[in-house]
């Protein structure tokens, strides 16, 4: 039986900041290419992916060079990390089903993440871009497009989870 998520978006809230200097930091999240966890995004671009990992919460990447992108929810926000290829076991329940019908608003469809994620096996990584709200994140892949990211909250257990689609 295929798992059923009635989903709404999480709320939307505004960024406020004290100094401009703030507000300049904050508008920089949106260009990944600086050093995140140590290493820099660039160890990233242009990698074929050789396997993938995920869970309602994160899906990491593992790259041939032997990087690692993870990209998670952290409050409701995607987040990012490069490093040498860590665990699996730190993404949480990868026991989830690979597919979901999600209903999302007047729209009903059948979610195959699984499929989505083994899509991108070989293929390059070409960008990532992070708004640091939820309108402006996406991981670019050769061969595959554009993958939206977004976080969205099972309405029955209230609990956030990432959402990724194909995009044009």
């Amino acid at each position: 039986m295929i798992e059923f998520i009635e989903a709404v978006l999480p709320p939307t809230d505004q960024p406020s900041f004290d100094t401009l200097e703030e507000a300049i930091a904050h508008g920089k999240r949106a260009f990944v290419d600086v050093t995140l966890g140590g290493q820099s995004i660039r160890e990233c671009l242009g990698q074929p992916v050789e396997r993938v990992d995920w869970s309602d919460t994160a899906f990491r990447l593992h790259l041939a060079n032997a990087f690692a992108l993870t990209i998670r929810l952290h409050d409701r926000e995607i987040d990012v990390a490069v490093g040498r290829e860590p665990s699996a076991r730190d993404l949480g329940d990868s026991a989830i089903p690979g597919s979901v019908v999600v209903r999302l608003g007047p729209q009903e469809f059948v979610w195959d993440r699984a499929a989505l994620m083994r899509a991108l096996v070989g293929k390059p990584v070409v960008r990532l871009q992070l708004s640091g709200g939820d309108a402006f994140n996406s991981l670019y892949v050769k061969g595959i497009g554009i993958l939206h990211l977004s976080a969205l909250i099972d309405r029955n257990s209230h609990r956030a989870f990432m959402f990724w689609s194909q995009s044009d």
